[in-house]
């Protein structure tokens, strides 16, 4: 899920596991946007938590304090990396075979709606519109 998230070290004191653990989950609240996945998202939602807590080794405080120098939060980093993601995906012109909804998901994002109202702020247009963009261009 995270592939560029590195561990860092030599942070004093060292989280615990249980703390780790609960800022993971407490990120992929606020990320997903919902205290309580839906049954059909318990599965993904619980392995998101896991992954982020195993792959930085970070708690939240931790987290928010390495982003507190930037321009951009956490989560606003994430969410313009996935948007760009989607519109990299939807520029292609094999990108036809999968509707929008799929490609949203696959970028990271549970609702289209959601997906498409961030996507029309973020770039000016609806994602179908960028797609179709991409397909007279081809």
């Amino acid at each position: 899920m995270c592939r560029n998230i590195h561990t860092l070290h030599n942070f004093e004191p060292a989280a615990t596991d249980a703390e780790v653990q609960a800022a993971a989950l407490q990120y992929v609240r606020k990320i997903a946007g919902t205290t309580k996945p839906s049954k059909a998202n318990q599965a993904v939602f619980d392995r998101a938590v896991a992954d982020i807590a195993h792959a930085t080794s970070l708690s939240r405080a931790q987290l928010y304090r390495l982003f507190a120098s930037q321009d951009k939060s956490v989560h606003a980093t994430l969410r313009e990396e996935r948007l760009a993601k989607s519109m990299s995906y939807l520029k292609q012109p094999e990108s036809g075979r999968l509707s929008i909804g799929a490609i949203a998901y696959a970028c990271g994002f549970s609702d289209q709606s959601v997906f498409s109202k961030l996507f029309r702020q973020r770039f000016d247009m609806t994602p179908r519109e960028a797609r179709a963009g991409a397909l007279v261009s081809a």
